[in-house]
């Protein structure tokens, strides 16, 4: 689960920085797609996981509330299956980010803790 918040919050630190407000998380490569699941001790802790989580999340709220309608028509930067717009981006970057969320809800309620809802 470690492994999977830590893609969330890189992979949002990458739309910021797609969306011209680029972070650094200082991970390197350790969370990007296609990584492979190392030696523990190479990953940060679950408090710095977090830490930088609610830091991107809301730097990322920020600033996709700044967007012009302008702007989200615009043409996508990323070749994405059926983006065209940058709203077609951020939409895919959405899905990406739900999708990985359910895994995190499946994961926890795997590990016995209780669902995230209901």
């Amino acid at each position: 689960m470690l492994w999977v918040a830590g893609h969330l919050v890189q992979t949002r630190a990458m739309v910021l920085g797609l969306l011209g407000e680029p972070v650094n998380t200082g991970w390197g490569d350790l969370f990007e797609r296609g990584a492979k699941v190392s030696d523990a001790r190479r990953y940060p802790e679950r408090d710095e996981i977090e830490r930088v989580m609610q830091d991107v999340a809301l730097r990322l709220q920020t600033k996709l509330a700044s967007l012009e309608d302008e702007y989200l028509a615009g043409p996508a930067t990323l070749e994405l299956p059926n983006a065209t717009t940058m709203a077609d981006q951020l939409a895919f970057f959405a899905l990406h980010d739900s999708y990985h969320a359910g895994q995190m809800a499946y994961i926890r309620k795997s590990l016995g803790y209780p669902g995230i809802a209901g």
